[in-house]
């Protein structure tokens, strides 16, 4: 006599909850045709992807409010296509209200932006850590950090391969970084930022160029400090603004602009000798 017996397997089944990624493209072929919709429905680990275009706001004093999450804020083409635009208004580019470590924003320029009070370009509040990758941020004015602040205490940002450049404010006119604030850079440039680059403490995470003033013949341009020595100027130090530096009076006769003529420019001369082009 045979037995038939009969396992009962038991399927445990479990849910998953996956980020979402949304579209953003101001032609309205997208999820939104406006960033702000897209990181208003966002989630903690979400994506959002924006198309070419500006992107700019009729509405409030800013036009992309974080709301203090967790996001990967990217574009598609990069910051020379895509542009967050204040319009020359009363209106800061980017603003970060809470806690947001892992917030990463890539690829965008954030220009035209204006407030009376900090940080025309992006504010960053209290224990704000966003990452900025390979941005710009440009043209804006402010009260105080033109380019971007860094307020209340606790907070921390990273920028990766940025540009700050031609931003004003009263003070701090690239970063404005309070006491208790910092910020590291890494691979980025700043510069041509008035009345200073950067205010406050900061980490120099390497490859970076900040500006400041360089003579050569008795002529002051803002260059980083390497591209100022190789070209034979001379470097007065980050930050110093042509309005205080006193360059030497150039000379005849020196052509690599060392200040000294000597067998080097006689060099160059004799390099270059013959009928002109």
């Amino acid at each position: 006599m045979f037995k038939l017996c009969v396992t009962t397997i038991s399927v445990i089944c479990c849910t998953q909850t996956f980020a979402t990624t949304y579209t953003v493209d101001d032609d309205g072929t997208a999820d939104y045709s406006d960033i702000q919709s897209a990181i208003n429905v966002a989630v903690d680990g979400d994506e959002i992807l924006v198309m070419p275009g500006t992107y700019t706001s009729t509405t409030g004093e800013v036009v992309l409010l974080n709301n203090g999450k967790t996001i990967w804020l990217h574009s598609s083409e990069g910051s020379d296509v895509t542009f967050i635009d204040g319009e020359n208004a009363s209106r800061r580019g980017i603003t970060f209200n809470g806690p947001t470590p892992g917030v990463v924003v890539e690829g965008f320029t954030i220009q035209n932006c204006y407030t009376a009070g900090g940080g025309a370009g992006s504010l960053m509040g209290k224990g704000a850590s966003p990452t900025l990758k390979d941005c710009v941020i440009t043209n804006n004015n402010a009260g105080h950090g033109g380019g971007v602040t860094i307020g209340n205490s606790g907070s921390h940002a990273t920028f990766i391969r940025c540009t700050i450049t031609n931003n004003s404010a009263g003070y701090g006119g690239g970063f404005e970084i309070q006491s208790g604030n910092q910020i590291t850079l890494i691979d980025s440039t700043v510069c041509d930022n008035d009345p200073e680059n950067i205010l406050g403490s900061w980490n120099d995470g390497g490859g970076n160029a900040i500006c400041g003033a360089c003579c050569t013949n008795n002529i002051c341009v803002q260059s980083g400090g390497d591209d100022c020595t190789f070209f034979g100027g001379q470097w007065h130090g980050e930050d110093e603004v042509c309005s205080d530096a006193v360059c030497p009076p150039g000379c005849i006769g020196d052509i690599n602009g060392d200040y000294t003529v000597n067998v080097e420019d006689l060099l160059l001369l004799i390099a270059a000798w013959g009928t002109c082009p």
